[in-house]
């Protein structure tokens, strides 16, 4: 076998691995999904900061009990705290009664670090991907 023949043989089997190892690939577009996600969540109930045993916690007024949020993740970064959540719109199978309750989600974070949060808004049963989350803008206690 001489140079030549490796050489081809080499090339051709790196040209018929290419597309197999793209094939997998995915692009994401965080600016896009934010923005996007951005739109959806001011269409979520409003959420404010308030504190429970000197810890940050969470409290969203939801027109009624179908509403749901938890607490996917929180990451330190230099500038203090950043709290992930998913907001879920209410299942539609379901009756719900129109009464306003205020849920609340405790986080770990102590009170006198600061905090940032970002959210995500999804249906019912929507799965979403872990760059699928905006900043998301705190209302003050008891506005709508």
């Amino acid at each position: 076998m001489n140079l030549a023949s490796i050489v081809v043989r080499v090339t051709f089997a790196a040209a018929l691995a290419s597309p197999m190892m793209l094939s997998g690939c995915k692009v994401i577009n965080k600016k896009k999904d934010a923005s996007v996600m951005a739109d959806r969540l001011e269409h979520a109930p409003p959420v404010w900061l308030d504190t429970l045993e000197e810890q940050h916690m969470l409290v969203m007024q939801a027109p009624h009990p179908g509403w749901s949020y938890r607490l996917d993740r929180d990451d330190r970064d230099r500038d203090g705290w950043i709290v992930y959540i998913t907001i879920r719109e209410p299942d539609p199978a379901f009756m719900y009664p129109q009464r306003i309750v205020d849920k609340r989600l405790l986080t770990e974070v102590e009170s006198d670090q600061p905090i940032r949060v970002m959210a995500r808004l999804l249906d019912h049963k929507e799965n979403g991907t872990r760059d699928q989350y905006a900043p998301l803008t705190l209302s003050e206690p008891g506005s709508p």
